[in-house]
């Protein structure tokens, strides 16, 4: 059976070393110290992006909402604005007839041709 000398750096790096030991322990510690840091930077940025997003989510309903009112009174503005334009068109038919003829002309010469 052949035996290999054994090299002095297998034999300490089994052996127990105590300031290496104590080292690779506080390597350990600062690390585990680094991730707890980095845990609880990342839950503080998940609140505040949760707390932005609801913030932002709230101002788009508010301006959608804003939205379809504004397009709720600009439809009924129209509908009161055409009903009226009828009605005068029925009290003054010739009046009505006139203004379309001035209408026609006014644009006729402001249009090229």
């Amino acid at each position: 059976m052949e035996t290999t000398p054994s090299s002095p750096i297998q034999d300490t790096a089994l052996s127990p070393d105590p300031y290496t030991d104590g080292a690779a322990t506080g390597v350990q510690s600062a690390v585990r110290r680094a991730v707890r840091g980095a845990h609880a930077a990342v839950d503080a940025i998940g609140r505040k992006l949760e707390s932005t997003v609801d913030r932002f989510k709230a101002g788009a309903d508010s301006a959608t909402e804003s939205i379809e009112e504004g397009g709720a009174r600009l439809a009924e503005l129209e509908r009161g604005a055409l009903g009226a334009a009828r009605s005068t068109v029925r009290d003054y038919p010739l009046l009505a007839v006139g203004v379309g003829i001035a209408a026609g002309v006014v644009l006729g010469r402001l249009l090229p041709r």
